[in-house]
């Protein structure tokens, strides 16, 4: 099993706090081209499944010709591909998850409380949750994963900082108690290792001057 975790593409960010007019339409441009080669990746590297731990999206500025894109580039290729909204892209009647029509490849984490998906092929079931509006509560607290299958993997938007955290607060505690193979998280745009099994994908490019901006900067690549 060989699988892609990625977040926080923020995919038509305006971007024009931290860069001019121009740049910042060039580095939008430079963003979208990253998504699609992370779909060439997957497709041409064969990758079982494509994990996106929350804000794909800009919702507040995602243009409808980008999730036009977007769905197109998910419906050429044949591995599934799992979301969890995040604060910049939550599930709601505006959003790009409703606007579009997805491929059936996609699926989407639609309530702001845990569920799963199953995917035999790779005997795995995946825990995940999606936002619903700008905050959201701590999911993990009290869960533990207890499908039948051989691996449990968990996608979250969540934030480790604080308990107090209006992200979806993560705590080493909850993640012990849950039983998870792996926990793919986003939010936090620099790339961490929690340990071997736990992981922030951080931000595929930099998006501003900030300190956790100038980490290296890519997905994870999970085998």
């Amino acid at each position: 099993m060989k699988l892609i975790h990625c977040a926080d593409l923020h995919l038509d960010s305006p971007m024009e706090s931290n860069l001019s007019t121009q740049q910042a339409r060039e580095r939008k441009g430079e963003i979208l081209a990253t998504f699609a080669k992370l779909v060439r990746i997957a497709e041409e590297g064969g990758v079982s499944a494509i994990l996106i731990a929350g804000d794909l999206f800009d919702s507040g500025f995602t243009s409808s010709k980008t999730v036009k894109y977007v769905a197109d580039m998910f419906a050429k290729i044949t591995c599934p591909v799992v979301i969890a909204p995040g604060n910049h892209d939550p599930y709601r009647p505006d959003s790009p998850w409703v606007r579009e029509i997805w491929p059936e490849n996609v699926r989407i984490f639609t309530q702001q409380a845990v569920q799963s998906v199953v995917l035999p092929d790779l005997d795995c079931r995946i825990y995940g949750a999606g936002y619903r509006s700008m905050d959201c509560g701590p999911l993990l607290e009290g869960f533990r994963a207890e499908g039948g299958e051989t691996f449990h993997i968990g996608l979250f938007h969540g934030d480790p900082v604080t308990v107090q955290s209006p992200y979806c607060p993560v705590t080493a505690a909850q993640v012990q108690e849950s039983a998870l193979s792996y926990l793919a998280l986003g939010h936090i745009h620099k790339p961490q290792i929690i340990d071997a099994h736990i992981r922030y994908s951080g931000s595929p490019l930099q998006y501003s001057f900030g300190i956790e901006e100038t980490q290296s900067k890519g997905v994870v690549l999970i085998d």
